[in-house]
């Protein structure tokens, strides 16, 4: 969900806002010529906000149908570890990404243990704090 929750001080915001923005407008639409460069200026920001979701859109499905096409026709048996593995690493663009015993996700890297250190216990170590001596 994008908004969780509506707060008075959030639509508030949002009137200034909104109050600010059609000020530009109405100075644009009485010809200021300042007014019209930031009506313009604002107009082609949003127009690129949309062509880039549109874009990220049809590129993110284009790869994720040549992903699993990709990972059908590799399989040798139907069924396979590889095949049921690999389909499901491409449900989203944003799942996290695992390499050589770190995880990143979201810009957050953290360590795994490998196969091969399963079995070996892991060591924590305990830092205390310093005491004063006075």
């Amino acid at each position: 969900m994008l908004i969780r929750q509506y707060s008075i001080r959030s639509l508030l915001k949002l009137t200034a806002i909104c109050a600010v923005l059609s000020l530009f407008f109405h100075y644009a639409w009485a010809g200021s010529p300042w007014a019209i460069g930031v009506v313009i200026a604002l107009v082609a920001l949003g127009v690129l906000f949309v062509v880039q979701g549109f874009s990220f859109l049809i590129l993110w499905s284009i790869a994720s149908s040549i992903d699993s096409a990709s990972s059908i026709g590799s399989a040798s048996s139907i069924g396979s570890a590889s095949s049921i593995g690999s389909a499901s690493q491409t449900a989203s663009p944003f799942a996290s990404q695992t390499s050589g015993g770190t995880k990143t996700a979201n810009g957050v890297t953290t360590v795994t243990k490998s196969k091969e250190s399963a079995d070996e216990p892991i060591q924590a170590e305990v830092i205390q704090p310093e005491e004063d001596h006075e």
